[in-house]
C-alpha cells in the first residue's frame, strides 16, 4: 500500500475518473482509500452503501460513535432510574400539599360564593318586600281615593235628585216623580217660551234680507224666491239621491243668473239665514209633536 501521507506532504495526488456506480462488482477490491486525492469521479453516494469500503475508516468510526453513544445513553438512563424514583418520591409530599392547598382554596372560594349568593338572595328579598309594601300602600291609597271620589258622586247624585224632585214638585205638586214626565214638560215650557220669538226674529231678518235682494236685482224678485224655495227642497232631500243632484242644478243656475247683481257672499248669506230659519222650524216641529203626544 503506498504511503499516502508521503504522498501528500509531496503534493502527489491520484486522479480518478468515472463513476462509482459500477462499485459493487468489484469483488477483488478490500480496501478504497481516497484521503488526499482529488477524485473526478461521479456517485460518491455508492461508497456508503458498501460495508467493504471505509473512507479512511471514517464510516467505521461513525458507526462506533454511535454505537458508544447509544450505550452512554443507557447507561445514563440507568443511572439516572433511582434518581428520579427519589425525586418523585420527595415530589409526592408535596404534591399532596399542593392538591390540599387548592382544595382548601376551592373549599373557600365555594363557601365566599355561597355566602354571596346568600347575601343577594336576601337583599332580593328585602327589596321585593319592600317594593311590595309601596304597591300595597299605593293601592290602598287609590281605593281610599276611588271611595272618596264614589262617595262624592253618590252626594251629588242624591242632591241632584233631591232638586230635580223639589223641580218635578212646582210642576206636578200632587204627583209622584217621573223623570219621563219632567222631561216633557220641561220641552213643553221650552217650546211656549222660544217658539214665537225665535221664529219671528229669524223670519224678520230673512225678510229683510230678501227685501234687499230684490231692490238690488230689480225684475229678477221672482228667481230669488226660486232660489229660497230650492234651498228648502235640498233640506228635506237625501244626500246622494238624483233628486238631490237635480235640485242642486237649478240652485247654480238660480246663482248664475242672481250673480249679475248680487255678489257670492250676499248670496251665500240669505242662503245661509234660509237654512238656519229651516232648522229652527223643524227643531220647533219635534218640540210640538212631543207635546201633542205626550200631554201631561
Amino acid at each position: 500500500m503506498p504511503d499516502t501521507h508521503g504522498m501528500l506532504n509531496s503534493g502527489q495526488v491520484n486522479y480518478i475518473y468515472g463513476h462509482l456506480r459500477s462499485l459493487p462488482y468489484w469483488t477483488s477490491l478490500k480496501r478504497l482509500d481516497l484521503v488526499g486525492i482529488k477524485p473526478q469521479v461521479y456517485g460518491l453516494e455508492y461508497l456508503a452503501h458498501n460495508s467493504f469500503i471505509g473512507i479512511n475508516g471514517f464510516m467505521s468510526r461513525i458507526r462506533q460513535v454511535k454505537e458508544r453513544a447509544k450505550s452512554r445513553i443507557r447507561q445514563v438512563k440507568e443511572r439516572a432510574k433511582p434518581r428520579i424514583r427519589q425525586v418523585k418520591e420527595r415530589a409526592k409530599p408535596r404534591i399532596r400539599q399542593v392538591k390540599k392547598e387548592q382544595s382548601q382554596k376551592i373549599d373557600k372560594l365555594k363557601r365566599e360564593q355561597d355566602q354571596e349568593l346568600d347575601k343577594l338572595k336576601k337583599e332580593q328579598s328585602q327589596e321585593l318586600d319592600k317594593l311590595k309594601r309601596e304597591l300595597e300602600q299605593e293601592l290602598d291609597k287609590l281605593k281610599k281615593e276611588q271611595s272618596q271620589e264614589l262617595d262624592k258622586l253618590k252626594k251629588e247624585q242624591n242632591k241632584l235628585k233631591q232638586q230635580l224632585q223639589e223641580f218635578s214638585n212646582l210642576l206636578f205638586p200632587n204627583q209622584s216623580y217621573d223623570f219621563t214626565q219632567l222631561k216633557q214638560e220641561i220641552i213643553r215650557l221650552k217650546y211656549q217660551e222660544l217658539a214665537p220669538q225665535v221664529r219671528k226674529k229669524k223670519k224678520e231678518q230673512l225678510s229683510q234680507l230678501v227685501n234687499n235682494a230684490k231692490t238690488k236685482t230689480d225684475n229678477l224678485g221672482n228667481i230669488i224666491d226660486l232660489l229660497l224655495k230650492t234651498q228648502r227642497q235640498i233640506s228635506k232631500t237625501k244626500p246622494g239621491s238624483n233628486e238631490r243632484y237635480r235640485v242642486e242644478g237649478q240652485l247654480t243656475a238660480y246663482q248664475n243668473l242672481l250673480e249679475y247683481n248680487l255678489t257670492k257672499e250676499e248670496l251665500q248669506h240669505l242662503l245661509n239665514e234660509q237654512t238656519e230659519l229651516f232648522q229652527l222650524e223643524e227643531h220647533l216641529a219635534s218640540l210640538q209633536i212631543n207635546e201633542v203626544f205626550n200631554p201631561q
